[in-house]
């Protein structure tokens, strides 16, 4: 087969275009991975210190069963409080042991992406802090929807489909095909042969290829505005999301940080007849639903801050 010089210049630089095509979208798949990494290690560190303070105050309950039970033989406590103690001693078990068993899954998971090997232990941060971040100081949403890899994509296979629309035009002559060779039928009939083909029908001028790559094209298009479209209303829900857990963040206290004192207190007023037994427990069940809240609350911040990351390529969480 022969092609033309310039049909195949035409048909390097379509090439082009889809290989920069294909590197934007490398590039797109790569940042959405790095983002998922962040998040799943942010949710093993937030639940590790989340175990380890609900040991702090199993262990507390622990202590005030023991106790309980010269309390009990004394008439200080009834059998119902004692009871009391023991469900609640149960339900923290129960919770870490679910705590433990999600914990576990998300890090082997997290392992097997990073390829590491499950066995091997990884250090894990003490404690994920909320840092607010000034969204709106940092993203310019036009800036971002037209350096965002997915949209440089489809602008790149736009190109080149324009490319391919062009080099169709250029085939409006019917392409020639050659064989030739030496061929032997017997004895006395043999020789070199050569041979051409032409397709039919002859001078269509290619119109049905060009017709079906303009309606590639105009398809494109279509999917090129939606994207666009689906890239403005996520960033714009993202940044939403992010102020509202920032703002509620902002008005409560890490129940981890270790400068918190609130259980302390509890147990303090406890043991100075200032709370009754039943109102510890129902503190401590509290408390433990606050620890819960609260994490899921960042955690979520941290997942939005970390979707938004992966549209703009802007560093907004450090680990």
């Amino acid at each position: 087969n022969m092609e033309l010089p310039w049909i195949y210049l035409k048909n390097k630089k379509y090439w082009n275009d889809i290989i920069q095509a294909e590197n934007h979208n490398k590039e797109k798949k790569l940042r959405t991975f790095i983002a998922k990494m962040k998040y799943g290690y942010l949710q093993i560190s937030i639940m590790s210190a989340q175990k380890k303070y609900l040991n702090k105050i199993k262990s507390e309950v622990e202590n005030i069963l023991q106790v309980s039970g010269n309390q009990y033989k004394e008439g200080a406590i009834s059998g119902m409080e004692q009871q009391l103690i023991k469900m609640t001693l149960f339900n923290l078990n129960a919770g870490l042991l679910e705590l433990t068993q999600i914990q576990q899954h998300l890090e082997n998971d997290w392992k097997t992406k990073a390829g590491i090997d499950i066995s091997k232990q990884i250090e894990i941060a003490s404690q994920v802090k909320f840092k607010p971040v000034d969204i709106e100081s940092i993203i310019d949403i036009d800036e971002i929807v037209k350096t965002n890899p997915g949209m440089l994509a489809k602008n790149q296979y736009g190109l080149a489909l324009k490319k391919q629309i062009g080099i169709e035009k250029l085939r409006i002559l019917p392409e020639l095909s050659f064989t030739g060779g030496y061929k032997k039928v017997n004895e006395n009939i043999k020789g070199y042969v050569l041979e051409f083909s032409l397709p039919i029908p002859l001078l269509n001028f290619n119109r049905p290829q060009i017709q079906k790559q303009k309606i590639e094209l105009n398809n494109h298009n279509y999917e090129t505005q939606m994207y666009n479209n689906q890239l403005l209303t996520a960033i714009q829900e993202y940044m939403q999301a992010i102020n509202s857990y920032k703002n509620m963040l902002q008005e409560t206290e890490n129940p981890l940080d270790s400068s918190n004192e609130e259980f302390e207190k509890f147990k303090i007023s406890y043991k100075e007849g200032w709370i009754s037994l039943n109102d510890l427990l129902n503190s401590i069940e509290l408390y433990s639903s606050y620890i819960q809240n609260y994490n899921q609350e960042l955690l979520s911040y941290y997942d939005y801050l970390l979707k938004l990351e992966a549209i703009t390529g802007k560093s907004l969480v450090t680990i």
